[in-house]
């Protein structure tokens, strides 16, 4: 028997099945993360570019919304500073700062949480104002001559020349700071070369009250009416009134107060 398989004939071909198989071409390793068959994506730099277009745009439209705001604040704050200058019957306007951002929202809601004003080297007519500083909060604007204030508090400091020119006081008297309620008066009259000591205090609601408390020998007919004299200060809105007053380098210092106010032009 033929141990060929197949058959006797030594010279037939071997079945395929038998055949030595030959290597299949198999495709070199990929070095990228591509799954097989799926062909890489190609960058969309339109994609890139959208959202650095968007943030600058965003970037844009805030500084206008800020310009915005800022020149809305500075407008209400002229009109305010106008306002007070006629209500305080001031020589010249007063500064008035709105604090808070954003503005809008309080102009839109006519509600200002804090009203800040302050002056420098001012008059009322009568008194010179070396300084004004007052705080106003929670200002609801009613029409365009009224408003309400939930509570007010401030200072103004009168210069003491103009306290003695107000007062009536003799020429060649000179009053300079002596303590937190007293000042001295140089007296420089008649050959006269002498110093006085007057009280300053408050008296009512509106009023400082200057007296004599120690005349130095000076005869009262020199002291005239630094003897004992009232001022009233500036004209204050109704309902404030007068806390205290003290006695500084920059002249008397009077402090108020009020709460529940109504402001009217």
């Amino acid at each position: 028997m033929s141990t060929y398989p197949g058959g006797t004939d030594p010279t037939r071909p071997l079945p395929t099945g038998w055949q030595n198989p030959q290597p299949q071409h198999q495709p070199a390793p990929s070095h990228d993360n591509t799954p097989s068959g799926n062909p890489a994506p190609s960058y969309d730099y339109r994609r890139r570019r959208f959202p650095r277009k968007t943030v600058i745009a965003i970037i844009v439209l805030l500084v206008l919304l800020f310009g915005v705001d800022r020149a809305a604040a500075a407008i209400t704050e002229n009109q305010m500073a106008s306002r007070f200058q006629t209500q305080l019957s001031l020589s010249g306007k007063p500064s008035v700062s709105i604090p808070g951002f954003p503005f809008l929202t309080q102009l839109a809601a006519r509600d200002f949480h804090t009203v800040n004003i302050t002056g420098h080297n001012l008059t009322d007519g009568q008194l010179d104002l070396a300084n004004i500083d007052v705080v106003a909060h929670n200002m609801r604007i009613k029409s365009t001559s009224s408003a309400t204030v939930d509570s007010l508090n401030g200072s103004v400091t009168a210069t003491l020349s103009s306290i003695a020119n107000a007062g009536g006081v003799p020429a060649g008297i000179t009053l300079t700071p002596a303590g937190a309620n007293e000042v001295k008066a140089t007296v420089s009259v008649l050959g006269l070369d002498a110093t006085a000591t007057a009280q300053v205090t408050q008296e009512g609601s509106d009023k400082i009250h200057v007296h004599v408390i120690d005349a130095g020998g000076i005869p009262s007919s020199v002291l005239g009416s630094l003897a004992d004299f009232t001022v009233s200060i500036p004209k204050l809105p109704a309902g404030v009134s007068i806390s205290g007053v003290t006695v500084t380098s920059a002249g008397v210092q009077v402090n108020f107060t009020g709460s529940h106010l109504t402001l009217t032009q």
